[in-house]
């Protein structure tokens, strides 16, 4: 096993029957979580993008990488781990096209597990996340958001417990 995982987890019922759904339909976005974030073109889209690379990285989950070893399969968090995120400029008309084509399936094989796009439009500044529901649920999103939150204001959060 590479030296970039620092440990690895067997996955639980629930998160096995997730891959286990998504290998019987590898083209379905029946478990991605998307959201839409809007704000006003007050928020600094540097400073978000920073902001949220930041609050990932506090959540390890988020950073998994799905592996095979001897018939097993586990999860493991890729240290160091670089997230594609995406940066568009747009009008505000475009950005239910955007919404739409930026949920896709995800390659629980050979890619991270969430998907990032920052928008910049004349009114606006957009934050696209989706997540595979095995790594994130209604719980961590909340407290993925609260960090952002706190990080972009130039709080420091609360360490994960």
């Amino acid at each position: 096993m590479s030296n970039v995982f620092s440990n690895r987890y067997p996955m639980s019922e629930t998160q096995l029957g997730f891959y286990y759904a998504w290998l019987r339909n590898p083209d379905s976005t029946e478990y991605n979580v998307p959201y839409l974030y809007k704000f006003s073109k007050n928020i600094d889209a540097d400073k978000l993008e920073d902001s949220f690379r930041k609050a990932l990285a506090l959540h390890p989950i988020y950073s998994v990488k799905i592996l095979h070893e001897d018939g097993d399969i586990f999860i493991a968090p890729e240290k160091d781990r670089w997230f594609d995120i995406e940066r568009l400029t747009a009008s505000e008309d475009q950005l239910n096209d955007i919404y739409k084509a930026f949920v896709r399936p995800f390659d629980l094989r050979n890619e991270q597990l969430i998907h990032a796009s920052i928008i910049e439009t004349e009114e606006s500044v957009v934050l696209l996340f989706d997540t595979f529901h095995m790594v994130s649920d209604g719980n961590t999103l909340v407290m993925f958001f609260k960090d952002l939150d706190k990080i972009y204001r130039g709080i420091a959060p609360d360490p994960e417990k």
